[in-house]
């Protein structure tokens, strides 16, 4: 316990340095060894196509020899990339910043945006050191629009296009927007020149996207007037097109009530905020963030050396000129207080800041900081010094790297939580994704911790963090879910020939959760099926066949519990009737199970003249289509089919008896009108037969002279008789046609059939579904002869007379 409590508070102590200055070294020569670089401003890290490195740029100001650009692949030997002043020698006489954007075409080039002699440029390369390779592609000096811009001072890539800021005193701040970046041509102003106020919206200072939308920093020019706003836009898809910008705040009014701000100067995005930098007149720089920077509120920002009610740093600190979030740290850089000389700021969390470095790095002449540059795992700033130079400095506190992050549940509790070794870490810190510390600080020879009191199959999901005295950097987050419980209560509920219902209880698992369902036959493989919540139903199943069945719990990682008890049951008979029947065969009836019952076909003696294989199943699928000539149907899905092979047709009527399930009929359908429908491939419709229902015992009966594939269906009956269809009329028996049916007629309707001489021939009820048969028979049972009769068709209220005819 001693060692532990030491080992932890020997770690509290290494790293409660929030305070603790980092040690900064610099890593060029004054000026990069070219005369008048007096100032170093913004850069970038850029992967040079050329040769797949990695590199920091930054620009410099130069009034003699014009505006330089220097780069570094190691952060220490620094090349010029450019021609001094690039294309226009001395006339490029400061290099605002570097950016990097990858054009439509799908190119990576580096950008430089220039003041150049009352004008503004960008100039472009595409890589390499040859000072060749750089071109303008903007110029305020051949764009009319532009003709008093006086430098080219902020970009931001959004929504596929590169946007450039201008500085212009007499006539406001513009922005421009190119999809390509590779020509003066290719550029439109984008926001309306000073944003409508020029006076106060001269310069604009930064571009940043955030969430969504693209802000500009705007500013007065060499002034000391009160001003200051931020401006969003969220672009439009037309690359042609100008964006709506709308004013977010004036710095005056929201940032500083004592009406010194003089501009937003930097902005940048950090763990889920946008920060916002600014530059006074007196009092000291301030910092704000917001979560929502259009709608939200702001909250301003302190340093351990600043005041705490007006400031951000120390007082004469007047501006915050460089602001950059870098392998996960937010830094910002400061101009000097009067023989003070620059500061540079940290902050993990966006809060709580640390002064890193002796103000100037120990030079009151270090002026300020022009940009921060992230470079492998260091943070290097650029500095002006108008006596000696501009200097690059970097930070010898390395920034730790986290190792890759693995977990198992090792129970319905727990989790254990592995990652690999990172890099110039001190300790690490396992840390849940809603924000809080699992593991409290664990040294750097420690690899693994276990998670435990936590719920059953629930997600978990964390990092790890690389701890150095000085930073802290976080690994992908990883989620796992602890193992599931197996069910409890596992029973079955149902049985059928060849399906089986099985409930269980959750036992602690939560609502959703997955199960497993494994089951065979003695002897047999083993099947797996899986269900969401407490029921499952296996089919496919064998006929008369003993099964046995457990089920277990699956957690989110689809890994499983053991099984709950194992239960078993024996599936009905299944039968899949096929048979032969020839001339001389009897009366046959096939069978089959269906859930709701055996399903009967009853073929009568003598109904074939050959031998014919008929086989009585389940389909598949059934068409999915209700259409029907001859009434107004509704499918039920519940179907079987009856084949024969050859295709022949029996002589005599069929009797088919189906049951179905209370389930199977809808909510609101009177199941006294429930029907078979045979189906007829030919002409894609439902052909339905004259049914009677067995309510009782859910059962359909019908007749059926053409076997085929039939549905339970529910018909719809028409209120009045004229609809009413007969078929087949004539009916023909020696064509093997022996029902004549009466359909789409009214609930209840009746048919009586008379000879030409007016002699009842018989009286047939359609019942509830408004259907009805006739096979050509009397009252008596006996066969009618060919000729013509009548029917009268009464039902709705009205009667009818329709002409029938038979043709032995």
């Amino acid at each position: 316990m001693n060692f532990i409590f030491g080992t932890f508070l020997a770690l509290s102590t290494l790293l409660s340095a929030t305070l603790r200055a980092d040690t900064w070294t610099q890593v060029n020569t004054d000026g990069f060894g070219v005369a008048g670089s007096s100032a170093a401003e913004r850069g970038v890290s850029f992967v040079d196509p050329a040769d797949s490195k990695t590199y920091a740029y930054f620009g410099t100001e130069n009034q003699g020899l014009g505006a330089g650009v220097f780069r570094s692949s190691d952060g220490v030997t620094w090349n010029q990339v450019n021609a001094d002043g690039f294309d226009a020698g001395p006339a490029s006489t400061s290099t605002v910043w570097i950016g990097s954007f990858t054009a439509s075409g799908g190119v990576p080039a580096l950008y430089a945006g220039v003041f150049h002699v009352g004008s503004g440029r960008v100039y472009r390369s595409l890589g390499g050191s040859n000072a060749s390779q750089w071109s303008v592609v903007f110029s305020s000096d051949t764009t009319g629009a532009l003709a008093t811009d006086i430098g080219a001072t902020a970009w931001a890539a959004f929504n596929g296009a590169l946007y450039v800021g201008t500085e212009n005193p007499p006539a406001g701040a513009t922005i421009w927007k190119s999809t390509s970046a590779d020509s003066i041509a290719s550029w439109i102003q984008v926001s309306t020149t000073g944003f409508g106020a020029p006076g106060v919206a001269a310069r604009v200072n930064d571009l940043k996207s955030f969430n969504g939308q693209l802000y500009a920093s705007a500013g007065c020019s060499h002034t000391t007037t009160p001003c200051g706003s931020l401006w969003t836009s969220t672009g439009t898809s037309v690359s042609t097109a100008k964006d709506t910008w709308t004013e977010v705040l004036v710095a005056s009014t929201t940032f500083d009530a004592t009406l010194k701000t003089i501009g937003v100067t930097a902005l940048e995005s950090h763990n889920g905020y946008f920060y916002a930098a600014t530059l006074r007149s007196g009092g000291g720089a301030q910092l704000w963030r917001s979560a929502a920077p259009a709608t939200g509120t702001w909250t301003q920002l302190f340093t351990p050396d600043g005041d705490g009610t007006t400031r951000f740093s120390v007082s004469g600190s007047s501006e915050v000129r460089a602001l950059a979030s870098i392998n996960g740290i937010l830094y910002a850089g400061t101009s000097g207080a009067p023989g003070a000389g620059l500061l540079v700021y940290r902050s993990t969390d966006g809060v709580s800041w640390t002064p890193t470095n002796a103000a100037g790095f120990g030079t009151a002449t270090n002026a300020y900081a022009g940009g921060l540059v992230g470079l492998g795992s260091f943070a290097y700033v650029s500095v002006a010094h108008p006596a000696v130079g501009a200097g690059v400095w970097r930070s010898s506190a390395a920034v730790p790297t986290a190792g890759t992050l693995t977990a198992a549940a090792i129970g319905v509790s727990s989790i254990t939580w592995t990652w690999t070794a990172g890099t110039n870490a001190v300790a690490y810190e396992l840390f849940s994704s809603t924000g809080g510390s699992i593991s409290g600080l664990l040294p750097s020879t420690t690899f693994t911790f276990t998670q435990t009191f936590l719920s059953t199959n629930t997600v978990y999901t964390n990092s790890i963090v690389a701890v150095s005295p000085t930073y802290r950097s976080t690994s992908t987050a990883v989620a796992r879910y602890t193992h599931a419980n197996p069910p409890s209560g596992t029973a079955i509920t149902a049985v059928y020939g060849s399906s089986i219902t099985v409930t269980w209880a959750l036992n602690t698992n939560p609502g959703g959760s997955s199960f497993r369902i494994n089951y065979g036959v003695a002897g047999g493989s083993t099947n797996t099926a899986t269900a969401v919540g407490t029921t499952g139903t296996l089919t496919t199943l064998l006929g008369a066949s003993t099964y046995f069945i457990n089920v277990a719990g699956l957690n989110g990682d689809g890994i499983a519990s053991a099984p709950d008890v194992t239960v078993s049951t024996v599936t009905n008979p299944v039968y899949v009737s096929v048979s032969t029947i020839t001339l001389s065969s009897a009366t046959i009836t096939l069978s089959i199970n269906m859930p709701g019952g055996v399903l009967y076909a009853t073929v009568p003696q003598g109904s074939f003249q050959q031998a014919v294989a008929a086989a009585l199943f389940l389909p598949a699928s059934v068409p999915a289509t209700n259409a029907s000539a001859a009434a107004n149907l509704v499918p039920l899905g519940v179907a079987f089919q009856f084949d024969l092979n050859p295709g022949v047709q029996p002589l005599y009527p069929v009797r088919l008896s189906m049951p179905y399930l209370a389930a199977d009929v809808p909510a609101g359908v009177d199941p006294a009108k429930l029907l078979l429908a045979r189906y007829d491939p030919t002409r894609g419709v439902w052909v339905p037969l004259a049914s009677s229902v067995d309510s009782a015992n859910r059962r359909v009966n019908a007749l059926t002279p053409h076997l085929s594939l039939f549905q339970l269906m529910a018909v719809v009956p028409p209120g009045e008789i004229s609809s009413m269809k007969i078929f087949p009329n004539p009916l023909r028996p020696a064509m093997g046609q022996t029902i004549m049916t009466f359909s789409n007629l009214p609930s209840e309707a009746r048919i009586r059939i008379y000879t030409v001489l007016g002699e009842l021939v018989k009286d047939i009820p359609a019942g509830p579904a408004g259907i009805a048969s006739w096979d050509a028979t009397n009252q008596s049972g006996m066969g009618v002869a060919s000729g013509v009769y009548f029917a009268l068709v009464t039902g709705g209220g009205s009667s009818k007379t329709y002409t029938l005819a038979v043709e032995r």
